[in-house]
């Protein structure tokens, strides 16, 4: 009898912890959770001449806002050029130092296809395409 209620109650502890680590979530997935639409982002393709070389994981993010594409890293990569460009007329370049986690990119809205391209100080392109 004693044997079982220990038992039980290390089956309820172990429960609870399981519980506890299930609903941890990060910061950025917290952010990321929001009604925009997802911006895909991948390495940009290698040009021939050495072997290509893709990172283990993405560490951006972007979203698509009304009026704004949300852009944020899983991870502090340093400082990144970032710049956006349409066929609507689009043409904006900053910095952004992903130890803030996210940062705000104007968009006009206007209907036409929209390049977001993301530079490490590495040298390492990122690119996300979208179209409105």
């Amino acid at each position: 009898m004693k044997k079982l209620t220990l038992l039980k109650g290390f089956a309820c502890c172990l429960f609870c912890l399981l519980g506890c680590f299930a609903s941890y979530s990060s910061y950025a997935s917290l952010v990321k959770q929001s009604d925009g639409k997802d911006i895909l982002i991948n390495p940009r393709p290698v040009i021939p001449g050495g072997m290509p070389r893709t990172p283990d994981s993405i560490p951006f993010y972007a979203e698509l806002e009304s009026g704004y594409v949300l852009l944020g890293s899983f991870s502090s990569c340093g400082i990144v050029d970032v710049s956006l460009t349409s066929t609507a007329g689009d043409d904006y370049s900053t910095v952004f130092d992903t130890a803030n986690g996210t940062i705000i990119i104007p968009v006009s809205g206007i209907t036409g296809d929209y390049t977001l391209l993301i530079t490490t100080a590495s040298g390492m392109d990122y690119i996300g395409e979208f179209s409105i």
